[in-house]
């Protein structure tokens, strides 16, 4: 299974954007976990990418950001190079 991306649908508005941003929340760099879906199939992560790309992958998918090699509770560990990577649902 190959991740799926969702490309950006145009600027929010200041009112949409004020109600639906808590800053500091998201690093402003790197890879970030936005949420985890459960489904019949298994888990799959939603990552926010550098420059802003969104995509939806599971274990073992190609990323821009890595392989993701686990998707757990809250976590996902990313796999790429020499490190992995760990993800956690921002809290708040």
């Amino acid at each position: 299974m190959h991740f799926e991306s969702f490309p950006p649908s145009g600027a929010p508005t200041s009112e949409t954007e004020a109600a639906a941003t808590e800053s500091g929340l998201l690093p402003d760099r790197g890879p970030a976990l936005l949420g985890i879906v459960e489904g019949p199939e298994g888990a799959r992560a939603l990552i926010r990418h550098d420059g802003g790309e969104v995509t939806m992958a599971t274990t073992g998918d190609d990323t821009p950001s890595g392989r993701i090699a686990a998707v757990g509770q809250g976590q996902v560990v990313l796999s790429g190079g020499v490190w992995d990577t760990v993800l956690t649902m921002p809290a708040g």
